[in-house]
């Protein structure tokens, strides 16, 4: 990495264990540097086991901000002692994430401007003030406000079987159901987390929940200080999009009963397009 040389790409994917990082070189495609992060190891405060949290009747979450404060970290490490000087961020000339497959996160109404912040950088101080005051610029602090439920499904969840049977019911069979998303009704897919999400608390739900992301996408929302789309191929492992079209099946939206659920999730796009 000496000089300028060539281009650098950062890949970063966010498990149920945790987060990892890695550099590599645009000509040779030689890992230049990476780092890591373990969620039960390294951020023990959130108290998971593995990275989640087994609830009663089958649920298991992961702390939404625990994903937040794993992923500056991951970063930071790549920084110091994980091979890539600070200096040499400027060369990284694409960034790509993937994330744990079906589990899901609720930005609040408040989200669009937490992420904001992601773009303007801190704030810097008062011009006087009586008596400093300690800066919050950690990225879980700037968050703490962007979610309306503290804890994410993810992919081990079992509790939303009724739901899945109920939309075998709705689309006429566990076939219909598969001709149209790819596959039958299963509990660990996303579409049932949304439903079940809204039954547990309607009124925060309807209220507050701004938008609905996978773990893919929110990493990259993270990057880019704005909410970002869900890619088809993360798409698909949600029991609610069309295969054909690539869009949101409007009958699995109709039968979900969660208001503008697909303004809720947004267009689905191509999982190679660059945002």
């Amino acid at each position: 990495m000496e000089g300028t040389g060539s281009s650098l790409f950062l890949g970063i994917d966010l498990s149920t264990q945790g987060c990892k990082a890695v550099v590599l070189d645009e000509e040779s495609f030689e890992i230049l540097a990476e780092s890591r992060v373990n969620f039960e190891e390294d951020l023990p405060h959130y108290n998971t086991t593995s990275g989640f949290v087994r609830l009663p009747e089958g649920r298991v979450v992961s702390p939404t901000l625990m994903w937040v404060e794993g992923l500056e970290l991951v970063l930071k490490r790549l920084s110091q002692g994980g091979g890539l000087p600070r200096e040499k961020f400027k060369y990284i000339k694409g960034v790509s994430a993937s994330g744990q497959m079906h589990g899901s996160v609720y930005w609040s109404r408040k989200a669009p401007e937490c992420l904001s912040r992601l773009q303007r950088g801190p704030s810097p101080p008062p011009s006087s003030s009586p008596a400093p005051q300690q800066k919050k610029d950690a990225l879980v602090d700037l968050m703490e406000d962007a979610f309306s439920f503290p804890m994410s499904p993810i992919w081990m969840d079992t509790s939303t079987t009724e739901t899945c049977r109920s939309l075998e019911n709705f689309m006429g069979g566990s076939d219909a159901v598969s001709r149209v998303t790819g596959s039958r009704a299963y509990e660990r897919f996303t579409v049932h987390h949304i439903v079940e999400a809204r039954k547990r608390d309607t009124t925060k739900f309807d209220s507050d929940v701004f938008r609905v992301s996978l773990v893919s996408s929110f990493v990259v929302s993270l990057l880019c200080g704005q909410i970002s789309p869900i890619d088809w191929s993360d798409a698909s492992g949600m029991n609610l999009m069309d295969l054909q079209t690539k869009m949101w099946s409007p009958e699995i939206v109709k039968w979900s009963g969660v208001k503008h659920l697909e303004e809720l999730l947004g267009d689905p796009i191509a999982p190679w397009t660059v945002v």
